[in-house]
């Protein structure tokens, strides 16, 4: 058997090797774009930091996680009062962290002589002498302590959820 050996014209194979190569570089050039998208969003973030940084102590950098955690965009980064922050979530609106803590289960809040402020998912005790509040095991969870203010070492009993929510629900004093 005969092969036959078919040259390829000069022409043609530079036409070839520079379809490839345009196809290379659209998708490099696509790659490139979004690349450049998001260093432009981690600068962005960087500068928001840096802000934050700036403002350490005060509300701006609550404000900072809220936009963040809320995945709202940097841009409504001053414009938001964080309302409460729980395992690491940051939540607008304190109705939203107390429905939150009911579902997991939690029924009463109830803050330590040191400010500390725990939910209990068992109505917990007062240990004036130890100036803080026990349920006895692991069924609690540390809140952060700027959430609830009217929440009071100085109150005999630990503040229901339920009601605080209905009384945040029902614009009352702390849904103001």
């Amino acid at each position: 058997m005969t092969k036959i050996l078919v040259l390829e014209k000069p022409e043609e194979k530079l036409r070839r090797e520079r379809e490839r190569l345009l196809g290379e570089l659209s998708v490099y050039g696509e790659r490139l774009a979004f690349l450049q998208d998001t260093v432009d969003e981690i600068k962005e973030m960087i500068e928001y930091y840096d802000k934050a940084i700036e403002h350490l102590g005060t509300d701006e950098l609550t404000q900072l996680e809220q936009a963040i955690a809320d995945e709202v965009g940097v841009h409504t980064l001053f414009t938001k009062r964080c309302a409460g922050v729980h395992e690491g979530k940051v939540y607008t609106r304190p109705e939203y962290l107390l429905n939150t803590l009911q579902v997991q289960g939690y029924k009463y809040l109830a803050r330590d002589e040191n400010s500390e402020l725990y939910a209990f998912k068992e109505k917990p005790k007062k240990y004036e002498s130890l100036a803080y509040w026990n349920a006895g095991g692991s069924n609690y969870s540390l809140i952060k302590k700027d959430n609830f203010p009217e929440v009071k070492w100085a109150y005999d009993e630990p503040t229901e959820i339920s009601e605080l929510l209905a009384s945040y629900e029902n614009g009352g004093e702390s849904g103001k």
